[in-house]
């Protein structure tokens, strides 16, 4: 009896924040939303699957000084600098990081502290559709992928990416971040999901051999490691792609051998999509790779993608590219 209780609790916690996740309302986050998230999220964690799909070790911190992991979570701090500084100053091992400042890492300011992070903790992004494409190529510590379906999906973008995609594309261009797979359902954006987690990771993962100091090269959206250009094509750049060819040539400093880009689907078709990957290849003179297909958690558990027919399409990213 006891444990049918526990089960129907974790039931209820569990389709609450499913609920509250997807589709939030000011009249259930009254009712102990924050505090239900981080229960269910903290459960969760210490007993989901975890699955290391891309384990090249991690490095060696020498200047941290705790193993304590910190998780920006959205729609609290913004102030970037002021929060990075903090952890940095109290020892963080880790510091998890969602969209937006994942996204923060391709600016100026934000590729100073990616080098300021390096001497001090490891840089945990979850990644949770194209919208992070571009972290490929800032050598992050951890990528965590929350998988619906065989996609890293979000719960409202129309940008899921497969998972075997992202670990590809890490691979092809050096990226040497530690690659998990975690069930959707088990992970929520609240501190003790995404700590706990990153916890287990960390404690899987073998020291690494020495590694070079990274130096990011990356502007607005788009970043550019061992010759492949990454992009994530918002509304301004669907609206204007002279901007995104500013970004790419302003970072591009070395050949550009292929570039990789993530559309946001809210804003264009699958048509226009490859329309604007064509343009960029006569351009650029090299391959051009559409890498993300219109989907978001709920379509991508009730249907298979986009087809056999879309899959077959020029500038498609598979292994024969």
């Amino acid at each position: 009896m006891f444990l049918k209780r526990i089960s129907l609790l974790i039931i209820i916690i569990g389709v609450y924040t499913n609920v509250m996740v997807n589709h939030p309302s000011s009249g259930m986050k009254a009712l102990g939303y924050q505090q239900v998230l981080d229960l269910y999220g903290g459960i969760s964690a210490g007993v989901l699957e975890i699955r290391i799909v891309h384990q090249p070790g991690l490095r060696v911190i020498k200047e941290a000084h705790g193993d304590k992991v910190a998780a920006v979570i959205p729609g609290r701090e913004t102030d970037y600098p002021l929060l990075l500084d903090s952890f940095i100053k109290q020892g963080y091992r880790a510091v998890v990081e969602c969209s937006a400042l994942d996204a923060w890492h391709t600016t100026a300011a934000g590729q100073k502290y990616l080098e300021k992070m390096q001497k001090n903790s490891y840089r945990v992004v979850i990644f949770d559709g194209g919208h992070h494409l571009p972290t490929l190529g800032l050598a992050p510590d951890i990528i965590i992928i929350p998988l619906t379906h065989g996609y890293a999906a979000h719960s409202y973008m129309l940008d899921a990416i497969r998972a075997p995609v992202v670990a590809e594309l890490a691979e092809e261009a050096g990226c040497m971040a530690v690659i998990a797979t975690v069930p959707r359902w088990g992970l929520v954006k609240a501190e003790p999901s995404l700590t706990r987690i990153t916890e287990r990771i960390i404690a899987d993962s073998p020291p690494a051999a020495v590694r070079s100091v990274f130096k990011p090269k990356a502007a607005h959206g788009v970043s550019l490691s061992n010759g492949i250009c990454f992009a994530f094509v918002d509304r301004e750049y669907l609206e204007d792609q002279t901007a995104l060819t500013r970004m790419i040539d302003k970072i591009s400093d070395q050949d550009i051998k292929k570039i990789c880009l993530a559309f946001d689907y809210r804003y264009v078709d699958l048509s226009s999509a490859e329309r604007y990957c064509r343009s960029l290849r006569r351009q650029y003179q090299v391959p051009v790779l559409r890498v993300n297909e219109p989907l978001k958690v709920a379509s991508a558990l009730f249907s298979g993608g986009v087809g056999e027919n879309e899959l077959s399409k020029s500038g498609y990213y598979s292994k024969n590219h």
